[in-house]
């Protein structure tokens, strides 16, 4: 079973599209809550570097924190801190190919 984690909220992702809310699971997931989306909207390429300082702007301030994302998933009971080399090779690898899950109440044509 997925846990998800809310890492950030209200994020321009590019000009045209803003994210309300960017969650990851603990099994390396990426799903972004849309404000609105459509068939010529383009995601951008994400990394984990990016997702992290999102998370750390989020949770620690700003300050840059190393493995931001997988200590709020600690904290949270999702993973063990065994785990952490584990869920990041399960992230990049799906956001290396792009495997990302988008949910949006709008479609805009």
């Amino acid at each position: 079973m997925n846990n998800y984690i809310l890492i950030s909220k209200n994020v321009r992702l590019s000009f045209s599209l803003t994210a309300k809310s960017v969650y990851v699971t603990n099994s390396g997931e990426l799903v972004l809550s849309i404000k609105q989306y459509g068939p010529n909207l383009v995601l951008p390429q994400f990394t984990v570097e990016y997702l992290e300082a999102l998370c750390s702007k989020f949770y620690f301030g700003g300050y840059t924190h190393h493995h931001a994302i997988a200590d709020i998933l600690l904290l949270n009971g999702y993973i063990r801190i065994y785990n952490y080399g584990d869920f990041y090779n399960a992230l990049r690898s799906n956001l290396e190919e792009q495997r990302v899950t988008v949910i949006s109440s709008e479609l805009s044509l």
